[in-house]
């Protein structure tokens, strides 16, 4: 998923990476960092875990 700064950019035509908190290393980042690192957990253990894959 992408937060909605990414989304703006994306249809201003700019680069998402350079607005994601999770790529960047701003000062602006470091109020939320929380929020990338658990959006991050949850996507690495919800495809590590192969019980949804497997119907």
């Amino acid at each position: 998923t992408i937060d909605f700064d990414q989304f703006v950019a994306i249809i201003d035509g700019k680069d998402p990476l350079l607005v994601s908190p999770m790529v960047t290393d701003t000062p602006s980042s470091s109020d939320d960092p929380p929020m990338p690192t658990n959006e991050t957990e949850n996507e690495v253990s919800d495809s590590a875990d192969p019980e949804p894959q497997v119907t």
